[in-house]
């Protein structure tokens, strides 16, 4: 369940385009959260690691080390705050994630980014300032935890699956747009790879290769319709190495290539 509760902002800044981290490593008494507008960073959080673009939210809980390295020039919002639970037993704890979380809403996360992009960093209002902020942080923070409870219908799990698929299926989850090694993550949990790709298919009627497509071609069918990215660029976000790859599954899956996809879906 998703844990109730409210962010209270401390501290917030806007970075476009470092290229570099002062520090590879922090830790901070208080909540620190990155939200990638655009580029990709490296992090490592407890025993979290990967890397994170656009669309992605990296929190990392107080006094934890918080290893990170650009990997291309990043624009981000950094954000640090004390977490109030409406229960008095959660106060302070994780309530939600460590380490990354993608959100399918990038409509919604664009809204958000442009509304802090155009709050100043100070001024004589300062305190209203600063509720706009915290209001924006918390809506980040409400999507995330929809998204979480969200059951969708062709993902349902069976009551009988073995709780290593599950585990599977959660890699996938947070892991589904950027590179992964079926081979490994089947080693991960202790299965051979046609053990893991029989008990996904008994578990969710599909292979973990074509859960992972689906989630991909979901996040790319948004991005055509809410952005003006190239294809090249949508691909990289749906963890596709190019555009040319992308047109030609989207094709062959969805019947119809990205471009026009997008030019019928923005009539």
């Amino acid at each position: 369940m998703f844990t109730e509760g409210f962010a209270r902002l401390s501290h917030h800044v806007y970075w476009h385009r470092k290229t570099q981290f002062a520090l590879d490593r922090d830790s901070s008494a208080l909540w620190t959260l990155f939200a990638v507008v655009e580029g990709r960073f490296a992090y490592g959080i407890d025993r979290f690691e990967g890397d994170a673009g656009f669309g992605d939210l990296v929190l990392c809980p107080p006094g934890t080390w918080f290893y990170r390295k650009v990997l291309e020039p990043l624009t981000f919002h950094f954000f640090q705050f004390r977490w109030d639970s409406n229960s008095p037993a959660l106060e302070g704890e994780a309530p939600l994630w460590i380490g990354k979380r993608q959100l399918a809403d990038t409509k919604r996360l664009s809204s958000d980014f442009a509304y802090l992009q155009r709050l100043p960093a100070s001024g004589r209002n300062e305190e209203s300032i600063r509720a706009y902020k915290q209001h924006l942080l918390n809506d980040l923070w409400r999507m995330a935890g929809i998204e979480k409870e969200e059951i969708r219908p062709e993902i349902a799990v069976h009551h009988s699956t073995d709780p290593r698929i599950q585990q599977a299926r959660e890699f996938l989850l947070v892991n589904a747009y950027t590179r992964v090694n079926m081979s490994g993550l089947a080693a991960t949990i202790g299965l051979s790879p046609v053990q893991l790709t029989r008990g996904f298919r008994s578990a969710y009627s599909m292979t973990p290769s074509e859960f992972l497509t689906a989630r991909r071609l979901e996040r790319a069918e948004r991005l055509l319709v809410e952005t003006s990215f190239s294809i090249d660029r949508i691909a990289q976000l749906c963890g596709y190495e190019n555009g040319f790859y992308l047109s030609r599954l989207f094709s062959r899956i969805r019947g119809v290539s990205p471009s026009a996809y997008r030019r019928f879906h923005r009539i």
